[in-house]
């Protein structure tokens, strides 16, 4: 459930009058805030109910339509009362922009599809999810379309140990990928959080693109 917080000793009264995501417990007496701060209890009768979620959450990947060299995320979202609508706050590579946006001034930067060059994803339980290396494609909200490497870090390492077998590489002596991203282990959720987090931090650099 989402609404609008009224208590002002939450965190100083940080979260007053903020748009918060929260669950009702202890019967319907008390509302236990989840977003954006967790495990937090304050008086139901603190919270005014919101009819719809707000078009944007916490955590989500927004583009300024003004700006769209810009890569943000959602850090803040408060309640306009004359306009009724919510507000937005992002910050972009972890910093906080003072810009109060609305819906209509963002634009939802969501990975839309995700899949591997050979179906591995699909059918990952057949490898080493710890110790593989896949190739991805991924397409953006925008349109964009990108290919990416990811690499286990112990995939590097059994990497190593064939081409020193193989002399390959002067023997193991480096490695070379165009563009690697080294993970813990291969997995669509982790990858896409990886990718998420990349975008955030402004590190298209990390892919590559395709052309339509």
């Amino acid at each position: 459930m989402w609404g609008i917080c009224f208590d002002v000793s939450v965190l100083g009264g940080a979260l007053c009058q903020n748009v918060v995501e929260y669950e009702i417990i202890n019967d319907g007496d008390t509302a236990l805030i989840i977003n954006p701060v967790k495990d937090i209890e304050i008086p139901i009768e603190k919270i005014l109910v919101l009819d719809k979620p707000p078009e944007f959450v916490y955590g989500d990947l927004a583009i300024p339509v003004a700006h769209s060299e810009l890569v943000g995320k959602i850090e803040k979202i408060i309640w306009h009362f004359k306009k009724e609508t919510c507000g937005y706050y992002i910050s972009v590579n972890g910093r906080k922009k003072k810009t109060r946006y609305y819906a209509d001034d963002l634009k939802k930067l969501e990975i839309t599809k995700l899949e591997s060059l050979f179906q591995e994803l699909d059918n990952i339980e057949r490898y080493n999810i710890y110790d593989y290396n896949i190739d991805v494609i991924f397409e953006l909200s925008d349109g964009s379309c990108w290919s990416a490497t990811f690499f286990t870090y112990e995939n590097l390492l059994s990497l190593r140990k064939r081409y020193q077998e193989t002399g390959e590489c002067l023997a193991g002596k480096y490695f070379y990928a165009d563009k690697p991203i080294f993970i813990s282990k291969i997995d669509k959720e982790l990858i896409k959080d990886v990718i998420k987090d990349i975008l955030y931090k402004g590190g298209t650099d990390a892919f590559t693109k395709l052309e339509a």
